[in-house]
This record gives C-alpha cells, structure tokens and sequence, in this order.
C-alpha cells in the first residue's frame, strides 16, 4: 500500500472464459498478489481472445523477475523464491491445479516492464 503503484489494465472487448468466475479470481488474486508484492512501481494486466478458443491473461511487472532456474520451481506446492516476504508458498501452485483443471497452462517469463510476466491459457 505504500509503493503508489502504476496499475494497467487492457481487457479486449471480446474476452471471455467459460469457467467458473470464482476460478478465475482464485488465479488472478494470487498472481496479481505477487505482482504488486514484488513490484518496483508498475503492474499490467492483459487479456484477449488470442484465437475464437483461446484466452490469454498476462501479468507483468517491473521488478526483479524470477531467475530462469527458478520459475518451475516456484509453481510446486510449498516452494518459494523469496524466503524474506511472508507466504506459505501455496498460491502458485493453486493457480497451476485450477488452470490445469481446464485443460490450460501457466507459462513463467520476462515482462517488458524488466520482470515477471505470467502468462495464463485458458480454453473458452
């Protein structure tokens, strides 16, 4: 709350998911929790049909990202890169069980703001 983050939010205009919106929330909560947690100042959403049965949701921030050797890791139940913030290490790791409850993926890589970016597929 004391950082003054820059929050974007770009949703297309012909976005949807075919799921429980209560899922949804789940993922987003955690994965934006992290987004903002770690953060420098900067925070995007994006999300868009990417094809007629696709949804694309990309978090992306501007602070340290997660090292390469780390980014399968953290997705494990219990499994944490930053031991120095609270957590239990569980959020990522619901967030990878709902998405692939839907038969979708996570994939972990470098935003364009300099750090993480998530990058959630969804079926619709």
């Amino acid at each position: 709350r004391d950082k003054n983050i820059d929050f974007s939010l770009n949703v297309s205009t012909d976005c949807s998911f075919n799921g429980d919106a209560r899922d949804l929330m789940e993922v987003l909560g955690n994965i934006l929790e992290n987004a903002f947690k770690y953060c420098e100042q900067t925070v995007r959403l994006q999300a868009a049909n990417e094809t007629p049965h696709q949804l694309v949701l990309r978090v992306g921030d501007d602070g340290p990202g997660i090292p390469t050797a780390l980014q399968q890791d953290i997705l494990k139940r219990g499994a944490r890169a930053d031991t120095a913030q609270t957590g239990q290490g569980i959020g990522l790791s619901m967030a990878v069980e709902i998405i692939s409850g839907y038969g979708g993926s996570l994939e972990l890589g470098t935003s364009t703001l300099g750090g993480a970016e998530f990058v959630i597929s969804l079926p619709c």
